[in-house]
């Protein structure tokens, strides 16, 4: 079910971490990123979300098939892909497929002492072979 209004954590401070309205705050920074990396580029693909079900993840390869197509498709219409991705083992991945990562991001907000106070986000892409 779809909800629309004002994420939650600004109604409920109580039942979320005391920096996560500034953690949601700070994640605008990556669409300021990507329109600044892709300046120039008339046409791209935004691959914002892909993945596989879990039961499906490993060792059967339709995470590669996704990206094979992908690629593919974006390769037929002469067009580059660019992603963020938040881990070191998808980056790898990605680059396997021939994407390179144009900057690395760390989002933090200040104040915020937690274990998982960074957020490294990876921006990438890979131009059409055509």
């Amino acid at each position: 079910v779809l909800q629309c209004g004002v994420p939650p954590m600004y109604k409920s401070k109580d039942k979320y971490c005391p920096t996560s309205h500034k953690r949601l705050e700070a994640l605008e920074k990556i669409p300021k990123a990507r329109k600044r990396l892709m300046k120039g580029v008339k046409r791209y693909v935004y691959l914002q979300t892909i993945g596989v079900a879990s039961a499906h993840q490993k060792g059967k390869g339709y995470g590669s098939k996704l990206l094979r197509l992908l690629n593919q498709t974006a390769d037929s219409l002469g067009v580059a892909v660019y992603l963020e991705t938040e881990s070191k083992e998808n980056e790898g991945l990605y680059q396997h497929f021939g994407y390179q990562t144009l900057e690395t991001m760390e989002l933090s907000v200040k104040g915020d002492k937690s274990d998982d106070a960074v957020l490294t986000m990876y921006l990438m892409r890979r131009d059409s072979s055509v």
